[in-house]
Formats: structure tokens, sequence, C-alpha cells
């Protein structure tokens, strides 16, 4: 009878597995390592100034990124079909800003750039958004404009095909980008992140001195 040879993995390549997962494991939980004198969401390395942001708002009129200049702000690419990781997003940043004190949630803005223009326009994005907080900026455009937009900030987004009902789905990163005071990029949001450790990372940017 013919027997199978079982092969073992490397004793230090089971090692490495295992301080890998273990590394994993404190990141997700906090990074209790650090105590509270870290981020919760992932740091950048490199303070990269955020790219230009120039779409329609949902009010119709001109947006630009850079009127929100000395604020922390958090850009948001998602669209209003999504069905699971735009609303915990947009769900978590709304629990989080209110977590805030409200003398502090005006330093903070919460950009959502629709990856669906084509669906959401800016009465539709506008809608969708004040569900959430009412106090969200939406910025939609032309397709040719939000994938630019989409580009400049290295955004993954595919649209799928339509179904024979009309519906698709858009792919699109399970993260959010939130630039610092001074207009840097400077962390990643899970959309699965705690908001109350939002809050805490929100709460450490805007006490942080600007550089410009």
């Amino acid at each position: 009878m013919l027997q199978g040879r079982i092969t073992r993995p490397p004793v230090v390549a089971v090692i490495a597995l295992v301080v890998l997962a273990l590394l994993l494991a404190a990141y997700a939980a906090g990074r209790w390592w650090a105590g509270r004198d870290t981020f919760t969401s992932f740091v950048l390395e490199q303070r990269t100034p955020a790219p230009a942001l120039r779409l329609t708002g949902v009010d119709g009129n001109p947006f630009d990124l850079d009127t929100l200049d000395g604020r922390v702000v958090a850009v948001v690419f998602a669209y209003s079909h999504c069905p699971d990781v735009c609303p915990l997003t947009l769900s978590n940043f709304a629990n989080a800003v209110r977590q805030l004190p409200e003398s502090r949630q005006r330093d903070v803005a919460v950009v959502v750039v629709a990856i669906d223009p084509v669906r959401d326009t800016p009465e539709v994005l506008g809608r969708y958004l004040a569900a959430f907080d009412r106090r969200f900026l939406g910025a939609t455009g032309s397709v040719e404009q939000v994938d630019a937009a989409i580009g400049a900030w290295g955004m993954l987004v595919q649209r799928e095909p339509p179904r024979p009902d009309g519906s698709y789905f858009v792919s699109h990163p399970a993260y959010s980008i939130i630039v610092d005071r001074d207009g840097a990029q400077r962390l990643l949001v899970p959309h699965t992140i705690d908001p109350s450790a939002l809050a805490d990372d929100l709460s450490r940017l805007i006490k942080e001195k600007r550089h410009s």
C-alpha cells in the first residue's frame, strides 16, 4: 500500500509565522504595547502632501480640499449603493466625531468622494451622507473627474459590469485616508476600527502643532 509523504515546514518558517501572527494580533488590538501614545490607525511613514481634490459638492458648487486647510480631514472613497464597507466606515466616523469635545468637532472634516458618480449625483450623495452626519462633505463629478481623483490618491477602484437588472458593485479599498492640519497624508484607517479608537486618533492629530 502506497503512503503519501508528509512534508513538514522548516522550524524557522513556523516560528516566523507564529511571530507574524502575534504581531498582527497585537496591532489589531490597538497596538497595546505602546499604550495611549500611539495611533490605532496605520501610520504613514512618509508625510506626503495630500493630492489636489477639486470636484463638485453636494450643493452643486465647486468643492476644493484646499478650503479645509488647518483642519484634520478624513477622505473617504465610497458610494451610496455599497452594501457593507461604506456604511460601516461612515458610521464609525460619525460616532468618532461625536465623541470629541464639541469645541473640537469643528476641527475635523469628513469628505466623501463618490466613486460611482453616475448614480451618486450631488443630490443623491447629499441625501446619503445626511443619514450619517449632516456635517459630512460630499464630492462628486463626471466619471473622468472622479477617476482622475481616484488615480491621484492612489486608490484601486473597479466598477463591475452591470447585471441584467442594471445594478452593479464597485470594488474599492476598505480604508480611508486622514490628512493632518499641515495637509499631509498621515493615517490609513481600516473600516473595522473602533469609533472610540478613531476618536483618539483624531484628537491626537487635532492637538498636534502645525508646522506650516
